[in-house]
């Protein structure tokens, strides 16, 4: 298994791990805490997206009536396009 997927952004494995995997007769398989890393890796994406959701959020509330009419919007119309399936279907576009 390539270590690669567990990166971190400077390109270092996490907690100053130098392998993920472990060999067993020539194959090489995850080990427990690289799957640990893997899950946590994803619970920190999910933050992530969480936390850049609230601050889109909170940032289109903070816009005047008349601002969010300059960019196409009213206030009805934030939690709709803060909606991934509404991303999606307009990327489509």
């Amino acid at each position: 298994m390539s270590t690669s997927l567990f990166r971190n952004h400077f390109g270092t494995l996490p907690l100053g791990l130098t392998s993920l995997s472990r060999h067993d007769g020539g194959r090489t398989d995850a080990t427990i805490p690289a799957k640990l890393i893997n899950h946590a890796g994803t619970w920190l994406e999910r933050i992530r997206a969480v936390g850049t959701y609230r601050a889109t959020l909170n940032e289109l509330t903070l816009l005047s009536d008349r601002e969010l009419a300059d960019i196409g919007l009213n206030r009805s119309d934030i939690p709709r396009v803060l909606d991934p399936d509404f991303a999606a279907e307009h990327s489509e576009r």
